[in-house]
């Protein structure tokens, strides 16, 4: 009977655990809420009337609400490209980052959408304006996160 409780346990808690895309998820969550919120306060100042139709939309009461709501779209649209190995997961967790090497790869990407060798939706050139003019979307899971969508939006390798 121990043995039945056990077993039953053991497959109860691998039933329950997260996939790796779900753990990504988490591990993506705060930048991709970050990414949305500033994505909001784009729409806000430049196009005021998507902004309020968005509010509208998705029951938002003030752009961080809004972006909180487009950080988890923007997980679930870019859910294939975000989710991570085994050791990226570990490596991310550790708060381990090749930051070196993902700026010279967003710098590929940037060049190659400066030269009109791929096109960007709104929150791609988001992401180009705010690599380019903040350091806080140079480092770290930002920077993962934002090199990701772009390659995604690119066709980039």
């Amino acid at each position: 009977m121990r043995l039945t409780v056990a077993v039953l346990m053991l497959l109860a808690g691998v039933s329950c655990s997260k996939t790796s895309a779900e753990r990504s998820a988490d591990l993506f969550g705060p930048a991709a809420e970050k990414l949305g919120v500033a994505q909001a306060a784009d729409l806000k100042e430049k196009y005021d009337k998507a902004y309020q139709q968005y509010l509208k939309e998705t029951g938002s009461k003030d752009e961080v609400e809004l972006g909180r709501k487009l950080g988890k779209q923007h997980l679930k649209h870019y859910a294939t490209v975000l989710t991570l190995s085994e050791a990226e997961e570990k490596d991310f967790n550790a708060g381990k980052f090749n930051d070196v090497e993902n700026r010279k790869k967003m710098n590929e990407l940037i060049s190659k959408f400066v030269d009109g060798q791929g096109s960007a939706s709104m929150i791609g050139r988001l992401i180009i304006l705010k690599t380019q003019t903040g350091v806080e979307w140079n480092t770290g899971l930002q920077l993962e996160l934002a090199l990701r969508i772009l390659k995604s939006e690119l066709g980039a390798n």
